[in-house]
């Protein structure tokens, strides 16, 4: 025997599309929710990852910072070895004009005896000649006189 077929009524079609929906609305919520779960444990993940990442940068600036304080002492023992290395030039500068002024009165009073002596040789020709001159006539006049010495 054959069956009779139901004819399918507009509530029925309704009814059967209402509950489909129903089910694929489900199939997509539940869907949604999972996909945000997962994306969320994929965030979290990257969350620790970046919460580890800034706790490294945060312990590479202290080392920074410590870097920088010594590099600021470096710069004041720097500084203090400037200060004494200006100093010990201004030093050196003081003692060598002194050397020089001394090295000037030396070639002053050098020079002095040069000219002196110069000028006592000279006077000592002179002297010399005059003498030598002296003896000339002195033995003239022996002669004349008749009182030779020989």
């Amino acid at each position: 025997m054959a069956e009779k077929k139901k004819k399918i009524t507009l509530e029925d079609l309704a009814l059967v599309t209402k509950k489909g929906f129903a089910e694929s609305k489900n199939a997509i919520k539940n869907a949604i929710d999972e996909l945000a779960a997962i994306t969320k444990r994929g965030f979290d993940g990257v969350d620790e990852r970046f919460e580890r990442v800034d706790e490294r940068f945060e312990k590479v600036d202290e080392r920074f910072d410590k870097v920088d304080e010594r590099f600021l002492i470096v710069d004041g023992k720097f500084a203090k070895i400037d200060e004494r290395f200006d100093n010990v030039d201004k030093e050196i500068e003081e003692k060598f004009d002194k050397i020089m002024i001394g090295q000037d009165k030396i070639i002053k009073g050098i020079g002095d005896l040069k000219a002196e002596n110069t000028a006592g040789l000279e006077a000592q020709k002179r002297q010399e000649e005059k003498l030598g001159n002296y003896e000339t006539r002195i033995k003239i006049v022996e002669r004349k006189v008749g009182v030779a010495r020989n």
